[in-house]
């Protein structure tokens, strides 16, 4: 079997490797220097070791009066342990004394003899017997003040009554003087009255003729197909019409007939009795024309051929008896002002009425020719038809004919069903305090597909806050705290048979107040080999300084204080830092401001930095034949950028296969790669191109994988090598 031949020449400086000879590998080591040089090696190690025992013995000797000896701690404890004791019996007095005066503020309040207990029951029923007396007070005088109203109303109505019930001789007097013009005025208002109840008549029949027209056109556009049901009742209609407008002037003619013979009894009626009482005795005879300058008095009957009155300036009122005014139908009666009838009227016309069977017949044949001429139906030749009903003939349960607000609606198959009833909340803060008010919009929304709308209602429990009864959503603005639940409740029918359709949907607006922003931590590492990616090396020393601060108030939150988990700065002290990490926590304690929620809330946030720990690759030469664990983790001892002797620590390389690393060394040492215990071996170890694996030993010291060369390593000023790691 080949094997590779090695010369190592300490003196050449150089490796020589030969050509693969049979048999096993032969490695020469040729000694490097004079003897002399040796011992000169020797003496500095000598001096070297005597000044660290010196510093030794210094540390030492300084021990005595930098920490306590046992005796001390002894002392200390007694007196600790005295000192507790006579704390705890000072509380167990102060424990009791509280209790005695518990007890007694639980007695006095609590009820019997003279307690606040017993002195608050008394004044309960006190309370209680003056709140009786004054109800019954209230109702007795409620009772006497309605009885004195009831008295004082009437006694009001009796006085107003007789302004009303009995005439003063003044106002008797102006009834004689009215009465002597009294026939001629009667004659002429009737006259006027008849005259403009004509006018009146005719009018109105022409207003109703047209609203009729309107109605007809109005209606006739609405029904669209219903001419014949229209027709129907539109002729119905008229005949009732026509025949009220007959029975109405025949009753209103004999109403004024009637009305007319009692005016007249009354007037012959109230004149006797005015005679009974200021009658005079003698006659007098007049011959020819009479001008009377003032006022006549007659006590007795006024008997005329003709009677004429130009103006009567007050009212006439007859109890009975009749009125006949005019003696040919060419006499004219006219009224100025409104005619009350309140009996019959009859007459053998109305000039401008006409007859009322005529004008019935032509408002019949009017409707008839708007009906046929309106041009809302058409048919397929083009001509008009007389509709005179629509029948529909229904074998289905899917068909149904509808007339509403003149509106005929035929209804083939089956309705939709109602469908997308959705209820939901506008503007609702949710970030935000139960108790804090905000307005905000509670929708409701559906399709109400072939269905007609019955109601939609929005409620919150049992109250009703908002209902429809059209359309196709509802709303209702609220201005409240707290969480809330609303109910949709939607109602549909059928326009097929009238079934009910109903369902209801809710929506919730939760309150969930979010916590505060985390509080601000700004750390300043000061390490050997720096904290890069927030990683610092296992061992490494130094210090932390922090400093952090918290927003006040944040998200409505109210800073209470600020704490950390540790002080700054934070002192790094090699190993015993921790295993794995260091964390550095700010906590920041807030409250709920005071009457904002119910109840009351904290919280807490945090903001954390983390400085993981981490054992990287390191390679390099010494003449020590092993380490410690606390020597591996020496980093000022090891790493030459911070004043070690041996080589580097590749901060922040993690791995070891796939690296490449360069030894630099002076003298005899032997090479050393070393790396987190955690990871597998390497396969390999090469250099220029040749494997050296078997030329280094494997240990494990700690946490720590140890590759060390199996012999010392000749080297001269700034020898190197570099090995590929696999």
């Amino acid at each position: 079997m080949a094997s590779n031949k090695v010369i190592i020449n300490s003196e050449a400086n150089s490796v020589v490797i030969s050509e693969p000879v049979e048999g096993s590998r032969i490695v020469k080591v040729i000694a490097a220097g004079p003897q002399g040089a040796r011992g000169e090696g020797f003496n500095t190690v000598s001096a070297s070791l005597n000044a660290r025992l010196d510093s030794l013995e210094t540390f030492s000797s300084s021990l005595d009066a930098t920490f306590a000896t046992d005796t001390q701690l002894t002392s200390l404890s007694s007196s600790v342990s005295s000192s507790i004791g006579v704390l705890s019996a000072s509380i167990a007095v102060t424990d009791l004394a509280q209790n005695v005066r518990l007890d007694s503020l639980e007695t006095s309040i609590g009820g019997g003899g003279t307690g606040i207990g017993s002195r608050v029951g008394s004044l309960e029923v006190e309370s209680g017997s003056i709140r009786s007396t004054f109800n019954s007070f209230t109702s007795s005088y409620t009772i006497v003040s309605t009885s004195l109203d009831s008295r004082l109303d009437n006694l009001e109505y009796f006085s107003s009554s007789l302004d009303t019930t009995f005439a003063t001789d003044i106002e008797l007097a102006a009834v004689s003087a009215s009465l002597s013009a009294s026939e001629a005025y009667v004659s002429a208002s009737i006259s006027s009255s008849i005259g403009s109840l004509s006018a009146s008549f005719d009018n109105r029949v022409l207003t109703l003729s047209a609203s009729l027209s309107a109605s007809i056109n109005t209606l006739s556009g609405s029904l669209s197909g219903s001419i014949s049901l229209l027709s129907s009742s539109l002729s119905s209609s008229i005949d009732s019409l026509s025949s009220s407008i007959d029975n109405r002037i025949i009753t209103l003619s004999s109403s004024l007939s009637s009305s007319i013979m009692s005016l007249s009894q009354s007037v012959d009626n109230r004149l006797d009795s005015i005679e009974a009482v200021y009658a005079t005795t003698g006659s007098n005879t007049f011959i020819g024309n009479q001008s009377v300058t003032g006022n006549i008095n007659v006590s007795g009957r006024i008997t005329a051929n003709e009677l004429q009155i130009n103006y009567v300036t007050s009212s006439i009122i007859y109890s009975s008896g009749s009125t006949k005014t005019g003696d040919t139908s060419d006499d004219t009666h006219q009224f100025t002002g409104s005619l009350t009838i309140s009996g019959s009227v009859s007459a053998s016309s109305f000039v401008g009425l006409g007859d009322l069977g005529t004008y019935s017949s032509s408002v019949d044949n009017r409707l008839n020719s708007l009906s046929a001429s309106s041009g809302y139906i058409q048919y397929v030749t083009n001509s008009i038809q007389n509709l005179t009903g629509i029948e529909v003939a229904d074998f289905d349960s899917n068909v149904a004919v509808t007339f509403t607000a003149g509106t005929l609606k035929f209804i083939f198959g089956t309705p939709t069903l109602p469908s997308s009833i959705a209820a939901s909340l506008s503007g609702f803060l949710t970030d935000r305090f139960n108790r804090v008010t905000d307005a905000y919009t509670i929708n409701g929304s559906w399709n109400n597909g072939g269905y007609s709308l019955v109601s939609a209602s929005l409620y919150e429990g049992t109250s009703l806050l908002t209902q429809v009864g059209s359309g196709t959503s509802l709303s209702h603005s609220v201005t409240t705290s707290g969480s809330h639940t609303y109910r949709l409740e939607y109602t549909a029918s059928s326009p097929l048979d009238g079934s009910i359709y109903q369902t209801s949907t809710t929506t919730t607006g939760t309150v969930s107040k979010s916590n505060p922003a985390s509080p601000t931590l700004t750390a300043t590492p000061n390490v050997q080999l720096g904290y890069s990616s927030n990683q610092i090396e296992q061992g490494a020393t130094g210090s932390i300084s922090f400093t952090s601060s918290s927003a006040n108030p944040s998200n409505s939150w109210n800073l209470t204080s600020v704490t950390t988990n540790v002080s700054s700065p934070y002192y790094v002290t090699g190993s015993a830092t921790g295993s794995t990490s260091i964390s550095i926590t700010a906590t920041a304690n807030y409250a709920s401001p005071t009457g904002d929620n119910n109840p009351d809330l904290t919280t807490t946030s945090t903001s954390t930095t983390t400085y993981t720990k981490i054992r990287s690759l390191r390679y390099g030469a010494s003449s020590n034949s092993s380490f410690t664990s606390a020597q591996l983790e020496d980093l000022a001892a090891w790493d030459t950028s911070i004043g070690g002797t041996i080589g580097t620590i590749a901060k922040g390389t993690t791995t070891a296969s796939g690296q490449s690393v360069t030894i630099t060394w002076t003298g005899d040492k032997y090479h050393y790669i070393v790396f987190n215990s955690s990871l597998s071996n390497l396969s390999n170890i090469t250099t220029s191109g040749f494997g050296v694996l078997g030329s280094f030993s494997v240990s494990t010291v700690g946490q720590y994988k140890v590759y060390k060369t199996t012999t010392l390593q000749a080297g001269g000023a700034g020898s190197s090598i570099t090995y590929v790691l696999t």
